[in-house]
């Protein structure tokens, strides 16, 4: 949970945290990213499609801004192929720029599945991890050469 500090006049309450810090604890941390590395890998998309069609008054500017949409959609694809697994081999991306009119339409379209038994398994496996002591496979071995 988040506090934000109230503004009263011009003078600002300094009694109160504006974060909780007990959210951002070290153990917290460590569970969440422990739930990530289980979780990922649970979905499956079967279809993706992304399409964009954008346009801004200037000419030039409308070509450099379909430029960053191509790597920004290249990126966040990369991002979905690392963490779920895509049955899709060609998922749609098109990017229509507009050199005559400013406008932005976008369409997402994606089928993605979860099944209740890849779930389970992550909690199951998470569960184990937790109770082993932690999400790492490897312990330090301490040796003398």
């Amino acid at each position: 949970s988040f506090k934000v500090p109230l503004l009263k006049g011009r003078k600002q309450e300094n009694n109160q945290k504006s974060v909780n810090m007990d959210t951002f604890s070290k153990n917290n941390i460590k569970n969440a990213v422990l739930l990530w590395k289980c979780m990922r890998k649970t979905m499956i998309c079967s279809r993706f499609g992304w399409k964009t069609a954008f346009g801004v008054s200037d000419a030039a500017q409308t070509g450099m801004l379909s430029g960053m949409i191509w790597s920004i959609k290249g990126n966040v694809l990369a991002f979905l192929k690392r963490y779920f697994i895509f049955h899709d081999q060609k998922p749609e991306i098109e990017v229509h720029p507009d050199f005559k009119r400013a406008h932005l339409y976008m369409e997402i379209q994606g089928d993605f599945t979860l099944y209740p038994y890849r779930l389970l398994k992550a909690v199951f496996r998470m569960i184990y991890l937790k109770v082993r002591g932690g999400g790492s496979n490897w312990k330090i071995i301490q040796f003398r050469v």
